[in-house]
């Protein structure tokens, strides 16, 4: 048995709804119900939209549509005031793609995710630029507030890529205490680690102490070649 062909929400709009006056769609709006409310979710007009997510029956299902397919600032800023919808993963990833997202509607997103969310979108291909500038500022922020166990947590398990987003920001002494008693093993975050601007020499201890790191001659080199680069490592020749 063949599977039924989808609804085409956004021709019924077009059939159906596009010709009627705002205050008539506003109206329809409000008391929409199945596939007539998925239809209104096209509609481009902030006062219809406002009408579709003030209706009793809207949920997820409906603000995925508007927050895919609605190009109006101002109406995604509205869809966004409710927690239920922007803690969903498909409305957050529609709002990252839609040019249409306002920096308020960024920044809601934002607050809500974590160290390793923020550095998927802003170094990730799944966003506007727009949105992507926004979360590195967010990351920065959000990384700035956080705890040293936190940090360094973040850094490892991000094999060191997050750092390129922090190179105007100073490594607090106990987050560079932590990641020198670091158990080095991946040359990655070494790499990652040594391109860093002004790296604590303590760090350095830490990667020196490492058999795999230490045995590599590129790497003992780039160690024992730093800037600070303690005594007594340099001694380890």
């Amino acid at each position: 048995m063949s599977q039924p062909e989808p609804v085409n929400y956004r021709q019924i709009y077009h059939q159906i709804l596009n010709h009627l006056s705002i205050d008539e769609r506003v109206a329809m709006a409000l008391g929409a119900v199945g596939d007539l409310l998925q239809a209104f979710c096209f509609d481009q007009n902030e006062q219809v939209i406002i009408a579709v997510i003030s209706n009793q029956t809207f949920g997820l299902e409906q603000a995925r549509l508007i927050a895919e397919h609605h190009h109006n600032g101002a109406s995604l800023d509205h869809l966004t005031k409710t927690p239920n919808f922007i803690s969903d993963s498909a409305v957050r990833s529609h709002l990252l793609k839609n040019r249409a997202s306002t920096a308020l509607v960024l920044k809601r997103i934002f607050l809500i995710l974590d160290l390793f969310h923020l550095h998927n979108v802003a170094s990730g291909q799944e966003a506007t630029e727009q949105a992507k500038m926004q979360a590195r500022d967010a990351l920065r922020k959000k990384f700035d507030q956080s705890t040293p166990e936190q940090r360094v947590h973040f850094i490892i398990n991000t094999e060191g890529r997050c750092l390129r987003f922090f190179y105007k920001m100073k490594m607090g002494p106990e987050t560079a205490d932590l990641l020198g008693k670091h158990e080095y093993t991946k040359f990655i975050l070494v790499r990652n680690l040594l391109v860093f601007p002004g790296l604590p020499p303590q760090v350095l201890r830490g990667m020196s102490k490492s058999p795999v790191i230490w045995r590599n001659n590129e790497y003992r080199r780039r160690i024992l070649g730093h800037t600070n680069c303690p005594m007594d490592v340099k001694q380890k020749r």
